[in-house]
């Protein structure tokens, strides 16, 4: 929801966004809220492996249909500009008299044919893209009749709540912040591992996430082994579960350095952008979209090597310096207000 509000605060005329009754409890003026009442026809893994199955027999995807159809009973009568996002299933059930925008902002055509990929996109006006790491996968998906019709509109964040403190003497500890899920792909057991060969007691680090998004949920397996392995680390090792956006600023801003250690590539690495916002050095894992997200303000580093991000993270306790006037800069092409007037152009409505 934050990437909605980032450009709907920035899109005139006051967009409408349709959200599902129940899900998605924050809610931000800056467009209008249309609730739709849902309800689960089939358990989600269940629906979405039959719904591949059926796609490699040339059959419509009826579980996804069945989840959108309930989208389209909100969908103002009027002609307008509908933005289905991570939605390929929706943009063929769009009526005519809207245009139709796929938002890609994962590898969301990964299950899909060529040919399945033609008959669900067949009528899309635009498909937008998070990153040229997820306009590359996702034209390979494409008949060459629909790859011009993509756009890249990189993500945006939010400057003014990232804005960066002022520097504060670290008394000696390095504060090392891992923002995101708690997940194996997301690399946290190779910052773990790194600062535990470290065995230094000049690191205070934080790992700050969950499993899902349910500050609530009981601890996973994955997440119950890294904290045995933080146990034997000589650096202090704090596990936060999931915050709200606030929240997750405000840390942000007391950290020194910022972490994303992903061994999968990430569509685009919004963690990272906001810590080069919070005026933190960033490290991020050379895969995906970090690269054009950390560019030359931030240090790329292969994914998956503790021995690597372990002699990053040294080097930095001696020298934390970064260029801020060049970072700055960086993160400010970064602006939402930036990411709103490329998507309006995109779209030919600027």
């Amino acid at each position: 929801m934050q990437v909605v509000h980032g450009i709907a605060e920035h899109t005139f005329p006051r967009p409408a966004v349709l959200v599902a009754c129940g899900t998605y409890p924050e809610r931000y003026e800056s467009a209008e809220v249309l609730e739709y009442p849902y309800r689960r026809k089939v358990p989600g893994r269940v629906g979405r492996v039959l719904d591949v199955a059926r796609g490699r027999f040339g059959q419509p995807r009826n579980h996804a249909r069945a989840e959108w159809r309930q989208v389209l009973g909100a969908l103002p009568s009027a002609p307008s500009m509908v933005i289905a996002h991570n939605g390929p299933a929706l943009v063929g059930m769009i009526p005519e008299s809207h245009e139709s925008v796929l938002y890609a902002h994962n590898s969301i055509l990964h299950t899909y044919s060529r040919r399945e990929t033609s008959t669900a996109l067949g009528r899309v006006d635009h498909i937008v893209c998070v990153s040229n790491y997820i306009a590359e996968v996702t034209s390979e998906r494409l008949p060459h009749g629909l790859r011009d019709r993509i756009a890249v509109i990189h993500n945006g964040v939010d400057i003014a709540r990232f804005q960066a403190l002022p520097r504060q003497d670290r008394q000696d500890k390095l504060r090392v912040l891992y923002v995101g899920r708690v997940v194996p792909w997301k690399g946290v057991h190779v910052l773990i591992k790194a600062i535990r060969a470290l065995e230094r007691d000049d690191l205070e680090v934080t790992i700050l996430g969950s499993s899902g998004f349910d500050a609530a949920a009981p601890l996973t397996g994955y997440e119950t082994r890294l904290r045995r392995v933080a146990e034997n680390s000589k650096s202090k090792v704090q596990f936060m579960p999931f915050q709200p956006p606030a929240m997750v600023a405000r840390i942000m801003r007391e950290a020194d350095v910022v972490v994303v250690p992903s061994v999968e590539p990430e569509p685009f690495g919004l963690t990272a952008l906001e810590g080069l916002a919070a005026g933190a050095t960033v490290v991020a894992s050379d895969i995906g979209g970090l690269p054009e997200v950390v560019g030359k303000a931030g240090i790329l580093i292969p994914p998956g090597d503790p021995a690597i991000l372990a002699g990053v993270l040294e080097r930095i306790v001696v020298d934390s310096s970064t260029d801020a006037v060049g970072i700055q800069a960086h993160v400010e092409a970064f602006s939402w207000e930036n990411a709103a007037k490329s998507l309006a152009q995109a779209l030919n409505t600027a």
